[in-house]
């Protein structure tokens, strides 16, 4: 629903003419652009990854030049009905990504008050977590690469 105020607030119609593919995040996150996004960032990761996935990932956003990763767990089957305090984070972070499955639209709207970019991309975590797997999907590897 606020979403659909902010569509009409803007003048942007729902229709099949505004739709677009999400492919852009598997992009900005697989890419090259995101040595820029995370160089010098603090970063919060929700996610119910165990700690073996969790180092990988750390230590490829390390690599990718993050400062700072965090991980706050979520549950792995029911994270719809997650309620969760991030309190401890405010201020902390500079961005937050989310594999959270259907229930990251909940996990969304959780994380407004850390007022930070929250990104949905359980797929590109997997990614960062296994490079092998950036070849399941389409634009998980850069052009740069072929």
């Amino acid at each position: 629903q606020p979403m659909i105020k902010w569509y009409g607030k803007h003048g942007i119609p729902i229709n099949s003419d505004c739709y677009t593919a999400f492919y852009f995040v598997y992009v900005l996150l697989n890419g090259p652009d995101s040595l820029e996004l995370f160089k010098n960032s603090r970063v919060l990761i929700l996610t119910s990854f165990p700690e073996e996935k969790r180092q990988s990932v750390r230590t490829e956003l390390h690599r990718r030049g993050a400062t700072n990763v965090y991980f706050h767990s979520i549950s792995a089957t029911r994270s719809m009905l997650d309620k969760l305090d991030l309190s401890t984070f405010y201020g902390l972070v500079d961005i937050v990504l989310i594999a959270a499955g259907i229930g990251s639209a909940n996990i969304l709207v959780q994380c407004e008050p850390l007022k930070v970019p929250c990104i949905d991309s359980g797929f590109c975590l997997e990614c960062l977590a296994n490079s092998a797997v950036r070849q399941d999907r389409i634009y998980g590897v850069p052009d740069q690469e072929f």
